[in-house]
């Protein structure tokens, strides 16, 4: 900005006078400035549609393969005994289940030593079943608690704890696997008396295994799960819960069946699940209309309108939706949404009638199925592949708009920028101009006092000499 001089010498307010010539200079930035807040607010209109786009994706890519629509439940007529869960490769089914003799880990109890006895120098092998063999050496003054840490530090498919009862302490060990094939195993290198099987001193008394040398004492047995369905018995698992039994189900045993009884496992599809997603993508559809419905109105009596009216993109996008809701789906019972209990409002929002919606999934499931994701013309199909493509982040029509706003906006501001800097030059000018005419002014103002001075001069002079 120049340095101002006022009017000092004219009178002239000569920064009133800059000022009026620089508002006129500023008009088309003020424009522009305008321009681009209106630019703003679309961009940040258009991020809030993105979002509901997302959202309304998601919701349609969730029923848009026959996948979505393998959704299967598992329940059991007595829970005490079992309990099911479904997963998409299951099958539709019912069977009778009696759980004969659940499946168990084994423990085992060591004989007493004192808290703080020396349990004996060697070399103790733990091993679960087939697994990997564990080497724990004990010096001369390890204690029972001791050997139980070191247990625990070396290795997790045996936990070792100590039960103390009075003066006297017992190691307690307890597979982490159940089944029969997983047996403790413990063999012992005595150091103190090289006898490796004494079940009187040294280390040895730890030593167990299920067809040798038992000084420990087996509290509980290592056992399969017994079952019989539909009739087939003597079915075993080494694990209490079974994935394998029936396909696409998971059983959890929880207790043996009452002698004679049996619980009745129940295969379904899953029903209600479905009702949960097709709720949910009418809600997320009818968010996006209340979105058109707010940013592509018009308010006559304020003459206010939505950021998006008359948006070429906008009314592409909601279109392109609204159709393929109401299309029509071939091969399959149900071929409109509204076949399935969906219907539309006078806003263009939809109401879904989830007892409707049921019924027509209890009566026909893959005919349901085959309104949202038939090849070619499935509702939940059509929708997910279409925002898919609206929603790409490098061509999508979103992003193609909002990166045109925002390219929108990078020019204004390149513009408001040279306005500036001409404005500024403009400004610096005017003052150096009207410094200048102060200067002039000066110099006139200065030679008309002395030309005075020179006429008063004279006329004293004359008036002197007569």
């Amino acid at each position: 900005m120049g340095v101002s001089v006022g009017g000092i010498i004219s009178g002239l307010d000569t920064e009133e006078i800059i000022s009026a010539i620089l508002d006129v200079e500023k008009v088309p930035v003020t424009s522009m400035e305008t321009k681009i807040s209106d630019y703003e607010t679309e961009l940040s209109t258009y991020g809030e549609l993105s979002s509901l786009l997302e959202t309304f994706s998601s919701a349609a890519s969730a029923l848009n393969t026959s996948s979505d629509f393998s959704q299967y439940t598992a329940s059991s007529s007595d829970t005490s005994v079992f309990t099911a869960t479904g997963y998409p490769n299951a099958t539709s089914g019912s069977y009778s289940i009696s759980v004969d003799q659940l499946a168990q880990a084994q423990k085992l109890k060591s004989v007493a030593f004192g808290s703080d006895e020396a349990v004996g120098a060697g070399t103790l092998t733990l091993q679960l079943g087939d697994g990997d063999a564990t080497e724990i050496t004990l010096d001369e003054d390890d204690t029972i608690s001791d050997l139980a840490a070191m247990i625990n530090e070396a290795q997790s498919d045996v936990r070792a704890t100590v039960i103390t009862s009075g003066d006297s302490s017992y190691l307690s060990l307890v597979s982490q696997t159940t089944g029969e094939d997983y047996q403790i195993s413990i063999a012992i290198t005595d150091d103190a008396d090289g006898d490796n099987a004494d079940a009187t001193s040294g280390l040895s008394r730890l030593a167990y295994s299920a067809d040798g040398t038992q000084n420990m004492t087996e509290t509980q047995s290592a056992q399969n799960a017994i079952l019989t369905v539909d009739g087939v018995s003597g079915i075993e698992r080494s694990s209490n819960t079974i994935t394998d039994l029936v396909k696409g189900v998971q059983l959890t045993l929880n207790s043996e069946s009452d002698e004679g009884e049996s619980s009745t496992l129940t295969v379904g599809s899953d029903t209600e699940g479905m009702v949960t997603k097709i709720t949910a993508f009418v809600d997320a559809y009818n968010e996006l209309i209340d979105f058109f419905t707010t940013n592509q109105s018009y308010d006559s009596s304020t003459g206010e309108a939505g950021s998006l009216l008359g948006d070429s993109t906008a009314n592409l996008v909601k279109s392109r939706i609204t159709n393929i809701m109401n299309s029509y789906v071939s091969g399959g019972s149900y071929n409109r949404l509204s076949d399935v209990g969906v219907s539309v409002n006078d806003d263009g929002t939809l109401e879904l009638d989830t007892t409707t919606l049921s019924e027509a999934l209890s009566d026909d499931y893959s005919g349901v199925a085959n309104l949202f994701t038939a090849e070619d013309s499935g509702i939940g199909a059509k929708m997910a592949d279409f925002l898919d493509s609206a929603l790409d982040d490098t061509d999508g029509i979103l992003t193609m708009r909002t990166d045109g706003i925002q390219d929108s906006i990078d020019d204004l501001n390149e513009k408001i920028e040279r306005y500036n800097d001409r404005i500024d030059k403009i400004e610096e000018r005017l003052n150096s101009q009207f410094t200048a005419l102060e200067s002039t002014i000066s110099e006139w103002q200065s030679m008309s006092d002395y030309i005075t001075q020179q006429f008063d001069a004279l006329n004293s002079s004359s008036d002197s000499s007569s």
